[in-house]
């Protein structure tokens, strides 16, 4: 290899940060025959050499839609070398009993995670993907939750992509993205060769070459290659072959000539081969890069003299490699496309269905046999024919939903859908499969491609007379429109439209199942809308269904609705009754969903609420403990009959199942609020947050992640509250944009950023519908109302606090009460009106006490009252304190009372229960807005204005 000491240094320095305990990933990109193999080869060999275990594995072209495809021979390797911890390959290598769901799925990352870091206590690992641009998405999700916790574990991941193919795979750009993101992978992009490591590297193939050329021969041949390794390797050997370099006449082997191609020269080379070795690099290639001997015997029915006999002219010609294994390899990735695409195409499609024969009488010969045997047979059409087509589709989307691959289900639903349209086969049948699929997959797909799908079908359906299967595609059709998280996508008019056409179709038919679902989710696209009394009546007469899980969802939907319109006696007796009128596992998990949401975000539950909840799932009076919780989530992932948003259900319910034991029950504990305990909280939240991003549901992350900043705010982590509201507002439905503006808002004016907090006011207004969303509506006027009473606007602003004070108490949701008392009491103190800001502060206390029992936000209503206690200065320091206090958030004003009092940073983290980074933050912030040159200086101004002389 030459040419590439700065990037195989960069690589050895990765290398000992992995060894020491700072894993990373190397992202090696570049052209086609760049060298990104052999670069991923020789880090593997500097690796080993240093005392690293490595294990390889890659993607093939021809087998993009198998699961886990280049983590099947990794996790094989390192399997045998940790003796009993084989599940991790077990539940990749074979399909599950039950289909996975999301939270299956982390589990299994887990494990494999455990297993790789494990190992990597007694030696460091080296893992090598190669082309992860063909990965599917499951390969790209464990390498995303593998790079999670890198950064403390001896590992280092190396994946090769080619760069002009990476636009075509989102999801490599997503799983890049995240990993760079995160500081924990380095990006290494190889380029051409120059002239002096072309000459070097023609040497090196061929001694002797450079004193038979002219200097001109060598530039030519750079130019021609762009210092490509693998094309100045394929035209060196080319001329070679041709004894052109051996001719002392011929001074210019490319002069007068047009430049070649790396097709041409591949297609000039592969012709001198015999026949019969062409004819087997054809079996070779129709399998894909890398072929057992075995399964090569068996197709070319050779013994295994006559195929090495065969293949020896490859060899030698460097097109093909025999592994130490017995496999045959094919030296590039470039060779097998090249065979494939002079062959002809009878024979092509006699091979593949010939492997198709093969896998389906000893399925073990390939990894993912099913998906492995519909891409054989799609390649085959129409020689398969139609039945054996729709056949293999039907399983291999069996075995992709049961891994709980739907991503790359869609893709298969895509490859069907494009082979029957170039074959002109029958789209009814492939119509029928897209229903039938849809349905039970459309809640994790990328909704662009599901969309696309739907429209195919439905057509076709409808022209068929197939009813009810065209108004499930309607119900999936109307499902991208509401649940894609991204707003460009959204269209919920459009889903309320669609469901309105598919749900009377389905009534007709007796699918009461799929009219609960369909309902469910017009309720929800209506709630969006903000039509929430709508929502709400069609939910109440869904709750009459003779449909046990239709009738308890929607009760526990109703309790939603009406609790978000403020009736919370009502709301919480629809969810009880939702909770304790059914032993079906769904209407319960459902109730509790909601119950949990609503107890902790809207109402800051202070009591055992959650826990007495939680521990319902594991039985309780007159129940018998729940079974399996595999099963149980299963089922719920499969039913979704009421288009809730289901994932973040099922990752609470999985944490509180008797299958997590003692680890499970002790996190229960810790959500709680009593006694101020917030990092138990915030570190249940993150991990909450950070496994719904996980799950690949961008329609969950945007409500998970406003609830997650919301409590990291409160707890005073203004730095990671920020991170997280910006991220979810990427993708978000519009109550959840409005909830996440104003979330962000809160931030603004806890942090002092008036000019910010406008812009979020606005946002909030022109996105909202205020008549039915009330709690939202009230919020907003006290954004804005803090906004006014920083631009000098002190009667509008005591106008919006006074009607914001008084939505809030209409709505009864205690902690919002509580908190627009609290901010009207500093408005009102700020501007001089001590006595009226004096029985807000009183009226936020009395709230408190009633249901909430911690201390934080004591310690902060203190804090505030004591700024305008009995004692105040003259009235030109009560002029500079009104102004000096507008300037601080409440909490930067905890800050500056502490570093006045000579703490450390760290003293003052354990003070106020933040980390030492936020502790950090407020006081970086501290010093910009008083202008003070560093904490002494600020101490001064503190004593000078009064904050280090009112302590609680």
């Amino acid at each position: 290899m030459v040419g590439r000491d700065r990037e195989m240094t960069l690589a050895l320095r990765e290398i000992e940060s992995a060894r020491s305990g700072d894993g990373s990933v190397i992202f090696v990109s570049g052209e086609p025959g760049i060298g990104k193999s052999r670069l991923a080869s020789e880090i593997e060999k500097a690796a080993v050499e240093g005392g690293f275990r490595a294990a390889r594995g890659g993607c093939f072209q021809n087998e993009a839609a198998i699961p886990f495809r280049p983590w099947r021979p990794v996790l094989k390797e390192l399997c045998s070398l940790a003796a009993g911890r084989s599940l991790a390959v077990s539940l990749i290598r074979e399909p599950p009993a039950i289909a996975m769901t999301p939270f299956d799925q982390v589990r299994l990352f887990d494990e494999v995670a455990d297993l790789v870091f494990s190992i990597g206590e007694s030696a460091p690992v080296l893992m090598t993907l190669e082309d992860l641009h063909w990965a599917d998405h499951g390969t790209h999700a464990l390498l995303r939750h593998l790079g999670r916790r890198l950064s403390q574990e001896r590992l280092l991941i190396v994946c090769t992509y080619r760069e002009g193919e990476a636009s075509g795979a989102p999801v490599l750009g997503s799983t890049r993205a995240e990993l760079l993101e995160r500081s924990v992978a380095r990006e290494v992009r190889l380029t051409g060769l120059s002239l002096p490591e072309t000459a070097e590297l023609v040497e090196a193939l061929v001694p002797g070459t450079l004193a038979r050329w002219l200097p001109s021969a060598t530039q030519r041949l750079w130019r021609a290659t762009d210092g490509n390794p693998f094309f100045v390797g394929e035209l060196v050997r080319s001329l070679s072959s041709d004894r052109a370099l051996g001719n002392e006449r011929i001074s210019d082997p490319l002069a007068g000539g047009t430049p070649p191609t790396i097709r041409h020269v591949l297609h000039e080379r592969l012709q001198r081969l015999p026949p019969g070795t062409r004819r087997v690099l054809e079996v070779l290639a129709v399998l894909g890069r890398e072929c057992p001997s075995a399964l090569a015997e068996a197709l070319t029915e050779a013994t295994p003299g006559e195929l090495r006999e065969l293949l020896r002219p490859a060899v030698r010609a460097e097109f093909i490699e025999e592994r130490p294994s017995g496999a045959y390899r094919f030296v590039h990735a470039l060779v097998s496309q090249e065979i494939l695409q002079e062959a002809a195409p009878e024979r092509l499609a006699a091979l593949h269905l010939r492997m198709a024969d093969m896998l389906e009488a000893d399925p073990g010969l390939a990894d993912g046999p099913a998906v492995a045997g519909f891409l054989h047979v799609a390649r085959a059409a129409p020689l398969a024919g139609e039945r054996r087509l729709f056949e293999k589709a039907r399983a291999a989307l069996d075995e992709l939903v049961m891994l709980g691959a739907v991503d790359d289900a869609v893709a298969v639903l895509e490859s069907l859908v494009a082979t029957v349209k170039e074959h002109r086969l029958d789209e009814s049948v492939t119509a029928r499969i897209v229903a039938e699929v849809l349905s039970a997959i459309a809640h994790g797909i990328e909704y662009e491609r599901t969309r696309a799908l739907c429209r195919f079908a439905l057509p076709v359906l409808e022209q068929e007379g197939e009813e009810r299967l065209a108004a499930l595609v309607k119900l999936a059709l109307a499902f991208t429109y509401q649940s894609s998280g991204r707003r460009e996508l959204m269209d919920f008019a459009e889903a309320v439209r669609l469901i309105d056409e598919a749900v009377p179709a389905l009534e007709s038919h007796g699918d009461l199942y799929m009219v609960g679902f369909g309902n469910g989710m017009r309720a929800n696209a209506l709630f969006q809308l903000g039509h929430c009394e709508k929502a709400l009546e069609l939910m109440q007469a869904a709750a009459r269904s003779p449909l046990e899980t239709t009738r308890m969802g929607s009760l526990a939907l109703s309790g939603f609705y009406l609790m978000h319109l403020g009736r919370l006696d009502q709301g919480r007796r629809a969810l009880e009754d939702g909770w304790a009128g059914t032993n079906d596992f769904i209407g319960r998990a459902t109730a509790y969903f909601f119950h949990h949401v609503t107890l902790l975000w809207r109402l800051r539950a202070p009591n055992d609420s959650l826990i007495t909840i939680s521990g319902e799932l594991r039985g309780g009076p007159g129940r018998p403990p729940n079974p399996d919780p595999r099963l149980l989530v299963s089922r719920l992932c499969a039913h979704r009959e009421m288009g809730l948003l289901p994932t973040e259900a099922e990752l609470d319910l999985m944490r509180f199942t008797p299958e997590v034991g003692d680890e499970g029950r002790e996190a229960v504990q810790t959500v709680r609020f009593r006694n101020g305990e917030w990092p138990p909280v915030l570190s249940f939240y993150r991990e909450l947050y950070q496994r719904t991003k996980l799950c690949g549901a961008p329609q969950v992350v945007p409500m998970v992640g406003t609830v997650f900043a919301g409590l990291a705010r409160t707890a005073g982590e203004f730095d990671e509250a920020e991170a997280v509201i910006a991220e979810a507002m990427d993708v978000t439905t519009p109550l959840d944009l409005v909830n996440a503006h104003a979330e962000f808002g809160m931030l603004k004016a806890e942090t002092g950023r008036d000019v910010e907090l406008r812009e979020h006011v606005s946002a909030c207004r022109h996105a909202m519908t205020p008549e039915d969303w009330l709690g939202l509506g009230a919020r907003v006027d006290l954004l804005e109302a803090i906004s006014e009473l920083w631009l000098g606007n002190e009667e509008s602003a005591m106008r919006l606090f006074q009607s914001a004070t008084s939505r809030m108490a209409a709505l009864q949701y205690p902690w919002d009460v509580a908190e627009a008392h609290h901010q009207y009491g500093l408005a009102l103190a700020r501007t001089g009106q001590r006595t009226e800001a004096e029985a807000h502060f009183v009226e936020s206390g009395r709230i408190l006490e009633r249901v909430y029992a911690g201390k934080s936000f004591f310690e902060r209503l203190a804090r505030a009252r004591s700024l305008f206690g009995d004692s105040p200065p003259d009235s030109q320091t009560n002029v500079r304190l009104s102004s000096f206090g507008a300037v601080l958030s409440a909490r930067e004003a905890e800050v500056l009372a502490l570093v006045a009092e000579g703490r450390s940073n760290r003293e003052i983290a354990g003070v106020l229960v933040l980390s030492e980074a936020t502790v950090a933050t407020h006081v970086r912030h501290i010093l910009e807005k008083t202008g003070a040159a560093n904490r002494t200086e600020a101490a001064a101004l503190a004593f000078r204005h009064g904050f280090a002389n009112h302590q609680t």
